[in-house]
């Protein structure tokens, strides 16, 4: 999506979605009510909330230590919708990120009912990533199983021909860092 702009009375947003095989990015800049997506949809989500900020990410997917994300994101009980029918809930997000350093505060999301409570830091540190986080699903730390052509993996699971590598992204990141 080269630019995608919402302005109505209840927000003024533009945002950018790019997907290529050897790089990822999104921008954000404004702010975006629960209300304004609804107005869109045929079965509008019962969520109230509103996205703010500035923030721009870009995924360096065959050299991920080239990634980069900056500014700020934040809200709560907004629903986006998902590209495969199942919505992502933001409870709450917070981000803030200045180029090296990404901090994640008290953000609940949840995909498919499940609420997912992640905080924490990814701090770029030379050639590597330093990373101490925390993700808590229902009590338990762990990364969430979904259903990938038939078998469960991790959430994070990049599919065979994955130009980052096939399987879980932090566990590709965590054997990356040893």
């Amino acid at each position: 999506i080269r630019r995608l702009a919402v302005k109505d009375r209840d927000s003024d947003a533009l945002a950018t979605f790019d997907w290529e095989p050897e790089r990822a990015g999104m921008t954000f800049r404004g702010f975006l009510s629960a209300q304004s997506i609804g107005r869109m949809l045929v079965a509008p989500p019962d969520a109230s909330g509103v996205l703010r900020g500035e923030f721009a990410a870009t995924l360096d997917l065959r050299n991920p230590i080239r990634s980069r994300a900056t500014g700020r994101l934040e809200g709560s009980d907004v629903v986006l919708p998902g590209a495969s029918g199942v919505p992502l809930l933001l409870d709450r997000i917070a981000l803030e990120a200045d180029g090296d350093h990404l901090s994640v505060r008290d953000t609940v999301l949840r995909f498919g009912g499940s609420p997912v409570t992640i905080s924490g830091s990814i701090a770029r540190v030379k050639d590597r990533f330093d990373v101490d986080a925390d993700v808590d699903e229902d009590g338990a730390r762990t990364t969430r199983a979904v259903d990938a052509a038939g078998e469960s993996a991790c959430i994070l699971h990049n599919r065979a021909g994955f130009a980052a590598g096939t399987g879980c992204a932090l566990h590709l990141l965590a054997a990356a860092e040893d």
